[in-house]
């Protein structure tokens, strides 16, 4: 683990970027920016749960402990506003934990589909017959977010959504044991993206903020990280940044509300992972992050609720474009 430290630090000083500085700061925060954190220390804890080989592997439920732990270093960073860098990882570049690695809420389930219980899946029916599988779905809080037939092959596919955040990896383990199941396992999707990783210690909580752009889709091209160290006391050492010029990475400028004559509404707000856009007319719905890159675009039919899920946290801008013009408005995702 010291090997580990020791090569960030050189990392941070080859770089010629090293500039230690140590401010006081705090662990607490309002409602709207501890939600904001709340996911990303969720899954710091879970990946530290399976590097660590802990006893909490087998469990459904994340550790508290361990995600207060992140949930502090993460705030504690927020809040240190006399460190330019602050700025940079929370304001002009909002960095966030990868919502792929892990996934916290899609978990994918590969059966036979002559099972019953299977075919009671296909007809959308959660209450399956078969006890064992029930109950998994109980205890994740789960939805049948899309069912697969597949021509080719024996199994079909099952992805659940739940309504919060899971160690996915532990209810996988537990579905594998149900005599039919072929594959389970949390959704990886694709692509990659902005990541924080943390290295807790028993005096403080180091944090690497890993800002990527530049073809994410097929894994980034361009990075730049910035890396802090929380101690227990909520104060934050900053060691510098490396990588990539950030001169030519998309910055967040602010996001303002627009008031027109177009009757639009997005809820609830803060949303945790999904929210809802409902417009009075026929348009064209598209949402950017942060960084202003489009990270959905649908089109939407008067009167209709749409639901749209993130599976990072932040900020977006929702916008609509009517026969009136475009409007927008901004909702924060935890």
């Amino acid at each position: 683990m010291k090997n580990n430290y020791l090569l960030l630090f050189l990392f941070a000083f080859i770089s010629g970027k090293l500039v230690s500085q140590t401010v006081v700061s705090s662990c607490t925060a309002t409602a709207n920016v501890t939600q904001l954190y709340a996911t990303d220390a969720q899954r710091l804890a879970d990946r530290r749960v399976f590097a660590d080989s802990s006893s909490f592997r087998d469990s459904a439920l994340i550790p508290n402990v361990w995600t207060d732990t992140s949930l502090r270093a993460l705030i504690a960073v927020y809040n240190a506003t006399s460190l330019p860098a602050r700025d940079s990882v929370a304001i002009l570049y909002p960095v966030h934990t990868f919502g792929l690695n892990p996934n916290l809420r899609d978990l994918i389930i590969d059966a036979d589909s002559a099972l019953p219980w299977m075919q009671q899946l296909k007809l959308g029916h959660l209450n399956t017959g078969n006890a064992q599988v029930d109950s998994l779905i109980a205890l994740g809080h789960f939805q049948i977010g899309h069912y697969t037939s597949y021509s080719f092959t024996y199994y079909h596919e099952v992805i659940f959504n739940a309504d919060t955040n899971f160690n996915l990896q532990a209810i996988s383990k537990k579905f594998l044991a149900v005599p039919g199941v072929v594959y389970a396992y949390p959704n990886p999707g694709a692509g990659d993206g902005t990541d924080i990783i943390d290295s807790v210690t028993s005096t403080f909580v180091q944090l690497r903020y890993i800002l990527k752009w530049g073809d994410c889709e097929s894994g980034c091209i361009n990075w730049h990280s910035w890396l802090f160290r929380v101690f227990y006391d909520c104060s934050v050492q900053y060691f510098g940044s490396s990588g990539d010029s950030i001169a030519v990475a998309p910055v967040f400028t602010g996001i303002e509300d627009t008031k027109g004559d177009i009757d639009f509404l997005v809820y609830p707000n803060p949303a945790n992972h999904r929210f809802a856009i409902r417009v009075n007319e026929n348009c064209e719905g598209t949402v950017t992050n942060a960084l202003g890159q489009k990270v959905w675009q649908k089109k939407i039919e008067a009167g209709t609720d749409v639901d749209v899920e993130m599976r990072n946290a932040g900020l977006y801008l929702v916008m609509v474009k009517t026969s009136k013009g475009l409007e927008t408005r901004s909702v924060v995702v935890y």
